[in-house]
C-alpha cells in the first residue's frame, strides 16, 4: 500500500531530476501513510546511492534520476540490475509500471475502521507529548563520503573560514546581544559576501545566509520575551541546515549551534567541526549514518559528552576530542593498574568505592588486553562504542511508535507532566541506548557499563537520567544472571549506594558474551520486543540484492 504511494512520488522526482520533487509529491499523498511513505523513500534513496555509487549534487539531475530509478527498481522487487549502469537502469525502469494516482485504499479502510480511529488518537496523544525531531525528508541529498561511507573531502579556505571568521561573528554577536561596542556590522556584511560560500553554489550559500540572519534576530531576542525561544530553536535549525549543505556537496564540516546560559546570561554559540570519517551502521538491515566530529573553532567552550544526538541534528556524531581526553584521563589508569575511578570523590575514597573501582578497572583491562596499550587503537574501539549508543538515539526518534515505557524506569520517575516531560524522555531514552550499547558491542561491554554506572555513583549526577538508566540496567542485569539482589536500591526517596554497588560488584567478573546476552533478555523483557543488535554496514556492493 506505502510502496505505491513512494513508487509514484519517485516517478515524479525521475521527471523533474530533483529528489525533492519526490518529497514534495508526498505531501499530496494519503494523510493515513504519509509518514511512513517519507520514511520509505528517505531509506531506498539512502540505500540507492550506496548501491548506485552514484555522486549526487543538485547539479546533476541525471544523476539523481539514476538514483531514483535505482530506488523505484528495488521498491518493486527487481534486483538483477546492475546498480551501477545507467543504461541498464533507465532501460529496467522504463518497463517498470507505475501507477502515478494510486487509489486512496488506506483512507477508505480508516474510515471503517474503529480499530485504525483509536490507534490515531493514541498517536496524536503522543505526538503532543513527545519532544519534537525534524523529519530526514527535509534533508537534502548527501553527496560523497556522506552518501557512501569513508573520508570527506576538505578545502583549506572553507577552514579558515570556520576557524577563524565564523567564530570572530560569533564573539561579536554575543557581545551585540550584551550591549558592548564591536564591529559586528562590518563582519556580517563580509561573511555574507564570502567568496569561498559563493564558490560552492545556491544551496550552501542560502544557508549561510539563513545562519548569519539567525544570528541577527538572536543578538536582538531577550531572554524571557515573546520571541526568545523561536529565535533559539532558529539558530539552532539555521546551523543544521549549513550542515546538511555541507554534505550534499561531499565537504567535511559541520556546524552545531548552542545556547549556553552563566550567571542568568543567555550566550549564543555556533561551533565547528571537521568530519573525520562517516560510518554507516545498521539495525536490522536499516542504515544510520553517523559523523565522526573534530573541533576546529577555538571558542572557550567544551563539550562534556562523547557523542550526541540532538532535536535538529539529522545524524548522531561522535566527538573526537572528547573521546581522545577520555581515553586519556579516564581509561589510562585501567590499562595501566587495572583502575576505573567510578563516582565522585568522596565515594571513590571510601572502602566500597575503592572495591568497585578496582572491579570495574580489572574488567575493562580485560577487554583492553587485544590492543596492548596501543592508544590510536583504543580510541577507536571508544569510538565505535559511542557511536553505536548514538545511532541507537536516531533510530529510537525515527520509530513510528515509541519504545514502551519500563515499567521498573516509570517506578523511579513517574510520568511526563508539566516540566518533567523533557526529564522522562531523556531517561527513557538513555536507558535505551545503554542496553543496546552493552547489548550490541563486540568488544567492550564491561566498558559501556562501567561508564554509565560512573554517573550512578556520583552525588553531583544524583537524579540524572543517566543515574535511573543505570540504576534499572544494574537490577535487570542481576536480575538475568540469578544474583541475589541486597534489597532496594532506593528506599525512603534515596539511592542506596552501598547496595547498588553490591549488586553492581558481580557484573564485572561476567564474560563479555554473558554480559551482552543478559543485556539483550532485559531489552526483550523491558520493550516485548527482540533488540536488533547495531554494527558497522557490511560494505557497499553494486549489485541490487534482497
Amino acid at each position: 500500500m506505502i510502496r505505491r504511494h513512494v513508487l509514484a512520488a519517485l516517478a515524479t522526482g525521475v521527471e523533474a531530476g530533483d529528489d525533492d520533487a519526490a518529497r514534495e509529491a508526498l505531501l499530496h499523498t494519503e494523510w493515513v501513510v504519509r509518514r511512513s511513505a517519507r520514511r520509505q523513500l528517505e531509506r531506498a534513496l539512502i540505500d540507492a546511492a550506496l548501491v548506485s555509487n552514484a555522486m549526487v549534487t543538485s547539479v546533476d539531475p541525471d544523476a539523481m534520476r539514476h538514483v531514483q530509478r535505482v530506488a523505484a527498481l528495488s521498491l518493486a522487487g527487481n534486483y538483477d540490475v546492475d546498480a551501477t549502469k545507467r543504461d541498464a537502469v533507465t532501460d529496467a525502469y522504463a518497463q517498470l509500471h507505475v501507477d502515478r494516482a494510486p487509489a486512496p485504499i488506506a483512507t477508505i479502510l480508516v474510515v471503517c475502521g474503529v480499530a485504525m480511529v483509536t490507534a490515531l488518537l493514541v498517536w496524536a496523544g503522543f505526538a503532543l507529548r513527545a519532544p519534537h525531531h525534524r523529519g530526514r525528508a527535509e534533508h537534502p541529498m548527501p553527496w560523497g563520503a556522506f552518501a557512501l561511507g569513508g573520508v570527506p573531502t576538505y578545502e583549506p579556505a572553507m577552514e579558515q573560514l570556520l576557524v577563524e571568521d565564523l567564530p570572530q561573528l560569533v564573539i561579536d554577536t554575543d557581545a551585540d546581544r550584551h550591549g558592548s561596542n564591536t564591529t559586528r556590522a562590518a563582519h556580517v556584511a563580509a561573511l555574507r559576501d564570502s567568496s569561498v560560500i559563493r564558490a560552492h553554489g545556491s544551496g550552501l550559500t542560502i544557508a549561510w545566509h539563513e545562519l548569519i540572519d539567525a544570528m541577527d534576530v538572536w543578538a536582538d531576542a531577550p531572554a524571557h520575551s515573546h520571541g526568545y525561544k523561536d529565535a533559539e530553536k532558529n539558530l539552532r535549525a539555521s546551523a543544521q541546515h549549513v550542515s546538511d549543505a555541507f554534505a550534499a556537496i561531499g565537504l567535511g564540516y559541520h556546524l552545531e549551534a548552542s545556547v549556553l546560559t552563566d550567571l542568568g546570561a543567555a550566550h549564543g554559540a555556533v561551533f565547528a567541526f571537521r568530519v573525520e570519517e562517516v560510518v554507516y551502521v545498521q539495525a536490522g538491515g536499516e542504515p544510520r549514518r553517523v559523523l565522526s566530529l573534530r573541533r576546529l573553532d577555538k571558542l572557550d567552550v567544551t563539550h562534556a559528552l562523547l557523542g550526541m544526538q540532538t532535536e535538529e541534528l539529522g545524524d548522531p556524531i561522535v566527538l573526537l576530542d572528547q573521546v581522545e581526553w577520555f581515553v586519556d584521563h579516564e581509561l589510562s589508569p585501567s590499562v595501566l593498574f587495572g583502575e576505573f575511578y567510578i563516582g565522585d570523590d568522596n565515594f571513590r575514597r571510601s572502602g566500597v568505592g575503592r572495591l568497585i573501582s578496582r572491579a570495574a578497572g580489572q574488567a575493562i583491562q580485560r577487554e583492553l588486553v587485544p590492543y596492548n596499550g596501543n592508544r590510536a587503537a583504543i580510541e577507536q574501539v571508544v569510538t565505535a562504542t559511542v557511536r553505536r549508543h548514538e545511532a541507537r538515539h536516531g533510530y529510537d526518534n525515527d520509530r513510528e511508535t515509541p519504545l514502551r515505557f519500563p515499567a521498573a524506569l516509570h517506578a523511579y520517575i513517574g510520568d511526563n507532566q508539566g516540566s518533567h516531560v523533557a526529564f522522562v524522555w531523556r531517561s527513557r531514552a538513555e536507558l535505551a541506548a545503554y542496553v543496546s550499547q552493552i547489548a550490541s558491542d563486540t568488544a567492550t561491554p564491561q566498558l559501556a557499563l562501567w561508564n554509565l554506572l560512573d554517573l550512578g555513583f556520583n552525588e553531583h549526577h544524583g537524579g540524572s537520567p543517566e543515574t535511573w538508566a543505570g540504576v534499572v540496567i544494574v537490577e535487570g542485569l542481576g536480575r538475568q544472571l540469578g544474583i541475589a539482589s541486597p534489597g532496594p536500591v532506593v528506599h525512603n526517596g534515596h539511592l542506596d549506594r552501598d547496595r547498588l554497588a553490591a549488586l553492581a560488584l558481580p557484573l564485572a567478573s561476567q564474560t563479555d558474551d554473558d554480559l551482552r546476552q543478559a543485556a539483550r533478555r532485559l531489552w526483550a523483557e523491558m520493550y516485548a520486543e527482540p533488540m536488533l543488535a547495531i554494527v558497522d554496514r557490511a560494505p557497499i556492493v553494486a549489485k541490487l540484492k534482497p
